[in-house]
């Protein structure tokens, strides 16, 4: 089974560090299911209220399951559904939405041998699953890893190499029709190299998808055309190494590995450079960059539990908490984000939503807010055309050090008592939550 190892914690290792109370970053929701250890594993936004959430058997890695969950209402409630796509031995990889109705999802041969692997459509919510017949992947070594749509036409999936080049196909009719890309617009593959499922990040009409080679090929024009780069790690899902990446941009990225070490790239993966944090930690599990932005959030599951979230880049780190968390994402506007969990029962967990430090300074900018001096000494001073509703400083450990309610267009926020340092200053002003960072 070549899909990515996942690395799961029994018991919870401290490691010195102090245990945040989550309930400041993220909100418990339930994903629906009955059964225990559901694990929320590829999550798919496709806007602040409908979310598509494919689940894994965390008790039981190996145990192949067909479902899924799905929110219309952000996260309020979810409904949980099966993914029947005609033999129950076929792994689901990633489920990717494009509305409430409509998305595609990835059915796979855990062993290689199974029937009937390839890319189905659901246009009713996900009661019913069509097999996309025009991306074959039914060659010999043919495995289908990915999918990946921009709208309810265009896009794009990736399987292992057949005939000697990676199968890889893009669509422009919402997959009633798939063309494979010519081996001449996709470098060759390394001997005995393939990809893994759920493995690949989107932004704009750039992808990235990762090797078992440590490799990272890239496409600038919607998959039809690919580079490829050796990243700095081995193997993106072994069992010795594994590692995820994330862009915020064509340019900028982030790669994450098992051993909770940080890089950073400039140049879209083709080089990366070593990145140690000035403060916080880095979990190895996931990472994910906002878009246009230096927000960076990472999440581990592993040897080392919990999340955390950088407004630098990745210099300082915000520790979350220490729960274990699984895949993160966020809107493309980083407006909304949610973590994977695991299910207790119908009514108690399985995911998470962030509800921490917002991330729309600029939406409070496009309304008026000022916020100065900064560097600060002893009081922060705000404006804004309407009305600030609260304001609250987090230090660089995640814990809340300061709330202050204003209630009125301007506010002066005494710092006084706080040690020098750096903060995120947190800025409500109606339903526009926004964070700044401040150093005193």
């Amino acid at each position: 089974m070549k899909t990515k190892l996942l690395f799961l914690l029994l018991g919870l290792v401290s490691l010195g560090l102090t245990a945040q109370v989550h309930a400041d970053f993220w909100e418990d929701q339930a994903t629906g299911f009955t059964e225990a250890s559901r694990a929320a594993a590829d999550i798919s936004i496709v806007t602040d209220d409908v979310v598509w959430v494919r689940v894994y058997d965390g008790a039981n890695t190996s145990n192949v399951i067909q479902e899924f969950t799905k929110t219309t209402d952000g996260g309020a409630t979810w409904t949980p559904g099966t993914i029947d796509v005609g033999n129950p031995a076929l792994g689901i990889s990633m489920v990717h939405g494009i509305s409430a109705t409509t998305a595609w999802c990835v059915a796979f041969p855990p062993n290689g041998t199974e029937a009937g692997q390839g890319i189905f459509k659901t246009t009713d919510g996900g009661t019913t699953w069509v097999k996309q017949t025009s991306a074959l992947y039914s060659g010999n070594g043919a495995f289908v890893n990915v999918v990946y749509f921009w709208d309810e036409n265009k896009g794009f999936c990736q399987g292992d190499p057949v005939d000697g080049y990676y199968e890889c196909y893009t669509t422009d009719d919402g997959g009633a029709n798939w063309t494979r890309v010519p081996s001449a617009n996709i470098p060759a593959g390394l001997s005995g190299e393939y990809g893994y499922t759920s493995q690949i990040f989107v932004t704009g009409d750039a992808m990235w998808w990762t090797t078992n080679k440590g490799r990272i090929y890239r496409s600038y024009d919607f998959g039809h055309t690919f580079e490829v780069f050796q990243s700095p790690i081995s193997d993106f899902g072994g069992a010795a190494m594994s590692g995820e990446v994330s862009f915020s941009d064509d340019n900028n990225g982030y790669l994450v590995n098992v051993d909770n070490t940080f890089w950073k790239t400039a140049d879209g993966g083709e080089n990366w450079d070593i990145t140690f944090p000035d403060t916080g930690l880095v979990f190895g599990g996931n990472v994910f960059g906002i878009s246009g932005s230096d927000w960076v959030f990472s999440t581990g599951a592993g040897d080392l539990t919990g999340s955390s979230y950088s407004t630098d880049g990745g210099l300082n780190w915000v520790v979350m908490c220490d729960d274990q968390h699984l895949d993160i994402r966020f809107s493309d506007t980083g407006s909304v984000g949610w973590s994977g969990a695991f299910s207790v029962s119908a009514t108690e967990g399985g995911i998470f939503k962030y509800i921490g430090p917002g991330l729309g300074i600029a939406e409070l900018e496009a309304i008026g807010f000022e916020a100065y001096p900064n560097p600060v000494q002893d009081v922060l001073n705000m404006s804004a055309q309407n009305e600030i509703s609260n304001v609250q400083i987090f230090n660089m450990l995640g814990q809340k050090v300061l709330t202050q309610e204003v209630n009125a267009l301007t506010a002066k926020i005494n710092t006084a008592n706080l040690a020098n340092g750096t903060y995120i200053v947190q800025i409500t002003i109606g339903d526009v939550v926004g964070s700044m960072k401040i150093i005193k």
